[in-house]
């Protein structure tokens, strides 16, 4: 727990002091897609009864994946991440192009289930 508040408030201290695009900074698209599987694996690890220390170890476990998945670098996501949060219309075009894209999926996954 005390690992992701330290780099939750790195990211936050610097998106505060940071406005220039890092060179290998992530795509727009890019970033959609890696947080929206960050949150979905999230959602899926809270759901389960584990202690602060299993459930922070199965978050770890979820980014490494999606990152060696995708072929990026921790720094380089950490990186990308801090610098869209010092752009807020970015970032909530970011977050609204997820949402679509989750409420899209749902008529999916709920015809899935039904069939299951």
């Amino acid at each position: 727990m005390k690992k992701i508040l330290l780099v939750l408030f790195s990211i936050l201290l610097f998106a505060c002091n940071s406005d220039n695009k890092p060179d290998d900074a992530l795509s727009v698209d890019e970033m959609i897609m890696i947080l929206k599987e960050f949150h979905l694996g999230e959602g899926s690890i809270s759901q389960l009864r584990l202690s602060g220390d299993q459930r922070t170890e199965m978050r770890e476990g979820l980014y490494d994946k999606l990152l060696e998945k995708y072929s990026i670098e921790r720094e380089t996501f950490y990186s990308s991440y801090e610098y869209y949060l010092t752009q807020p219309t970015v970032m909530d075009t970011i977050y609204t192009r997820i949402i679509d894209q989750l409420n899209h999926q749902l008529p999916e996954e709920q015809a899935k289930r039904a069939r299951q």
